[in-house]
């Protein structure tokens, strides 16, 4: 018969919200100057930070560290060359929200026995170009010395990476992609290795405007052999006018209306002619 009694929380309840920097998996941290960085979290009057050597341990940062109502916090010195786990918490009288729905972040130090990568440049587009295919549209950048890799970030605002989805590795000192025509597009190039992480051209971004979408072709006409010739050579060369806009043409033979069999389906002519046999 012994009642027992609980008590209902405070009705401002906590938003979702994710970490910001590093990034998940990041490497070459500097040891000395790290800064971890969050978005804010609606109702949130303060919050905690975690940092440690594996999920939920907090032996580096010496527990749940109150920051305050701010959304970033310089890390103590950290070890060269080490891998932590990082988690941020929102708090109000309502509770505690945990940043990305509980999962936590990890990054890795930079190796102070190895020098970070040298100062280099971007190359192509050129800064300011149009007119970028969008196809075939290649980026490049000259190498940096002691870089034993590439991250390229793509988006349509300086710092954002909304076309690449992230921070992603390039293969070398360059990176195909296809975009959206009439649209600019901003890049940055980050070279890698243990000792740390250095952007193309001091850090500043460049831009590049896409062309304009082409237009089908033009209107034309068929010329020779003349509808329903008839007596014709069994090596004809069939041509037609041009087409304002094209950019190629192709044939199609065959016994019947849509039927390709002579040419083996829509076959590439050169031109505005084209040789059967």
């Amino acid at each position: 018969g012994i009642w027992w009694t609980f008590t209902t929380r405070n009705g401002d309840g906590l938003g979702g919200f994710g970490k910001n920097l590093p990034i998940d998996l990041a490497t070459g941290v500097p040891t000395a100057t790290a800064v971890l960085s969050w978005y804010a979290s609606l109702g949130a009057t303060s919050y905690e930070v975690c940092v440690g050597n594996a999920p939920g341990h907090c032996d580096t940062s010496g527990g749940w560290v109150n920051v305050g109502n701010t959304t970033q916090w310089t890390l103590p010195a950290l070890q060269s060359a080490t891998t932590y786990w990082w988690q941020v918490r929102a708090v109000n009288a309502s509770g505690t929200t945990q940043a990305n729905n509980g999962a936590w972040w990890r990054f890795t130090t930079m190796n102070d026995l190895v020098p970070a990568p040298g100062p280099f440049d971007k190359q192509t587009p050129p800064d300011g170009a149009t007119g970028v295919s969008t196809t075939t549209a290649q980026l490049t950048w000259a190498a940096s010395a002691n870089a034993t890799g590439y991250q390229i970030c793509i988006g349509t605002q300086v710092g954002l990476c909304d076309v690449t989805g992230s921070w992603v590795n390039a293969g070398g000192t360059s990176y195909a992609i296809a975009l959206n025509p009439s649209t600019t597009y901003w890049w940055q190039v980050r070279a890698l290795n243990a000792g740390g992480q250095t952007q193309a051209d001091n850090g500043a971004w460049w831009h590049f405007t896409t062309a304009a979408p082409l237009g089908a072709p033009g209107a034309f006409g068929k010329t020779s052999p003349a509808n329903s010739a008839a007596d014709q050579a069994t090596n004809p060369l069939l041509s037609w006018g041009a087409s304002a806009g094209a950019s190629g043409y192709q044939v199609c033979v065959g016994s019947l209306p849509g039927d390709c069999s002579v040419t083996g389906g829509w076959a590439n002519a050169s031109g505005t002619s084209y040789a059967l046999s």
